[in-house]
């Protein structure tokens, strides 16, 4: 969007979402890796704080993985509003042309 004294760039705001959905990408792939992650229950030995901590361990990846999914939905918002504002930016300088052009016609008759 162009007018007297300020500038946005549109493009510029659409690359940025681009880019945060490439890093989303990146976050997914690892999310799949980490999701992949089993800790069996007999690694630390079969009795006493072994089968614990194995747990433990798993619940941990399932907390971090909770926390990952969270994260990659208010990613997932920020990216859909970076281009709605880039698309407002650009209905208000589509609009704002009209009226100006409007004007002038009528002023001119």
């Amino acid at each position: 969007m162009k007018g007297p004294g300020y500038q946005t760039d549109t493009g510029g705001l659409r690359d940025s979402a681009d880019g945060f959905r490439n890093v989303h990408g990146g976050v997914s792939d690892a999310q799949d890796s980490l999701n992949q992650i089993s800790v069996p229950h007999e690694a630390f030995g079969v009795s006493g704080p072994g089968p614990r901590l194995a747990a433990g361990i798993e619940d941990m990846i399932g907390t971090t993985l909770g926390e990952v999914d969270d994260l990659l939905g208010q990613l997932d918002e920020f990216i859909g509003n970076v281009n709605a504002s880039a698309d407002t930016y650009d209905d208000l300088e589509s609009d704002n042309g009209a009226k100006l052009q409007a004007t002038y016609r009528e002023d001119r008759s």
